[in-house]
């Protein structure tokens, strides 16, 4: 007890039940390393889409658009049929990866 009559802080309160850790630390009740909030599960992707700047060799560069593949292969492959461009012109063709 304090000068003030109260118990200090540090002290013990009697009571007529033992004290049970669940009631101050209900986290005790799960197993270590699990948490109530269930994870989320990200959906399986083959690989990460990135955008890409296209563009066609005329006598200057001509930019034609963007468009979102996985790798550069597959950008060129997606501009061919987005752009509708011929063998000619897919020869000339210049994709860049976009920051």
């Amino acid at each position: 007890m304090n000068s003030h009559g109260r118990p200090s802080l540090g002290a013990r309160t009697t009571h007529n039940r033992p004290r049970s850790p669940y009631l101050i630390y209900p986290t005790m009740l799960r197993p270590a390393g699990t948490s109530r909030m269930k994870s989320a599960r990200k959906k399986p992707t083959a690989a990460k889409l990135r955008s890409w700047r296209v563009s066609i060799i005329r006598k200057r560069g001509q930019y034609l658009g963007t468009v979102e593949a996985p790798n550069e292969k597959a950008a060129e492959v997606v501009a061919v049929a987005e752009f509708d461009l011929t063998d000619e012109q897919r020869r000339r063709l210049v994709v860049q990866e976009r920051n």
